[in-house]
């Protein structure tokens, strides 16, 4: 009895490993694709500004230019990033607003168009008659 319920508690352990794992998948691929080599980028800038000649065991905590600390450099890199790419959406959304709009007043352009033709037709209709 103890096994059979031992069994299932395995299999459901393993059921919901599976579901977290696939249903992880598009969050992990968008980091992989979109945050991870914005933040590599920002680790590389970091690590440029050590002195890695001058780094010994008796001075690993202050190898660091002075004034220097590498999370908050690494913060303002992102926060530079996002910015950046929230100037990138704003613009994309300007663009397409701007689109949608010269659609709107072309169909009501045509339309127009179209009752003008309809109103000059019925017109010339009931003049011939």
């Amino acid at each position: 009895m103890k096994e059979k319920v031992n069994s299932r508690l395995d299999k459901i352990e393993k059921n919901r490993q599976y579901l977290l794992d696939t249903n992880s998948l598009p969050i992990r691929q968008y980091l992989m694709d979109n945050i991870l080599p914005h933040v590599t980028e920002g680790l590389v800038r970091v690590t440029d500004k050590i002195n890695f000649n001058e780094l010994n065991d008796d001075n690993l905590e202050t190898y660091y230019p002075e004034n220097c600390d590498p999370m908050e450099e690494l913060i303002e890199f992102l926060e530079e990033k996002g910015r950046a790419w929230q100037e990138q959406i704003t613009e994309v959304a300007r663009k397409k607003m701007e689109e949608r709009k010269a659609r709107e007043e072309a169909k009501k352009a045509v339309q127009q168009d179209s009752e003008w033709n309809s109103d000059e037709e019925s017109g010339a209709l009931s003049a011939a008659q």
